[in-house]
């Protein structure tokens, strides 16, 4: 952030709303530094670029189109922090230091997205599910040409489920990015050591405590982790993938989200052509 513009923006405020700011200011930072472990900031607003490998086969869907065999994949991360300790157990709740007793042992990358509004909540017990994983890589391994979840009643109610189970794909994405980035040598020097794993990611709660709301718990081990990263998350996207290439409609899911949707006003226009009450679709 440009600290000009800060201050020239400071110095517009009116005298009492510089007060509460100031106040609001040390208040927060105070709550954000006490949850904040033992770590080496690596790189902030890092730059992610790497190539995913997709089954995917030209002309995998009905109308024949081409698909590449694999896609490129870019992101920016907030914050890449090394820990000797990761901490997941706080959850936002309470400091990071106050958990030492239940740390992932192994040192490892630590993935952070600071998060100014409420952080999604992604159940652990997804990345145990074997037999909802399963199903995904099933469909994976289908041919693309009756994938899309317009046309199968199968892939509509995988796609909902997925999307009941998974609210965000964002820190999942990063770690499968950070992972290609080490795994490919695509990352800038000194942010993605191959010798040292992705072992979890988190959501700063900002708009809160200031707390850290990890993606993987404490009691997920080593190997938990590397599956979900290398394994489980890769079929997550490839199905995400195949479903945007492959699907005749585009079912709307109503939510808080339609409140922020370019497309709300049109739903609205069609829901008086149709005479039928607000559905978001």
């Amino acid at each position: 952030v440009n600290s000009d513009i800060c201050a020239g923006l400071f110095r517009k405020l009116p005298a009492d709303s510089r007060i509460m700011v100031e106040e609001a200011v040390r208040k927060r930072l105070a709550s954000y530094l006490e949850k904040q472990p033992p770590t080496t900031v690596l790189a902030v607003e890092c730059h992610l670029t790497a190539s995913f490998a997709c089954s995917l086969r030209p002309g995998d869907d009905a109308a024949g189109s081409v698909f590449p065999a694999r896609f490129a994949l870019a992101g920016t991360v907030d914050r890449l922090d090394l820990r000797s300790c990761v901490c997941g157990a706080s959850g936002g709740k309470k400091s990071s230091r106050e958990n030492t007793a239940a740390c992932y042992p192994l040192p490892g990358v630590v993935i952070l997205d600071y998060k100014t509004g409420r952080p999604a909540k992604i159940a652990p017990a997804l990345w145990r599910d074997t037999e909802l994983l399963q199903r995904i890589k099933t469909w994976n391994a289908r041919d693309g040409r009756s994938a899309g979840r317009g046309a199968d009643e199968e892939a509509r109610s995988l796609f909902a489920e997925i999307a009941d189970r998974l609210p965000s794909i964002q820190l999942p994405f990063y770690l499968l990015l950070y992972s290609l980035a080490r795994e490919q040598g695509t990352a800038a020097p000194g942010t993605a050591d191959r010798a040292v794993a992705a072992v979890n990611a988190a959501w700063v709660d900002l708009g809160g405590d200031g707390g850290e709301n990890f993606l993987f718990p404490d009691n997920f081990s080593h190997e938990e982790r590397q599956t979900a990263i290398l394994d489980s998350i890769p079929a997550l996207l490839e199905f995400l993938l195949r479903d945007i290439l492959t699907a005749s409609t585009a079912e709307a899911r109503p939510g808080r989200h339609c409140g922020w949707c370019s497309s709300k006003k049109l739903c609205m226009v069609l829901d008086r052509r149709t005479e039928s009450p607000a559905t978001g679709r």
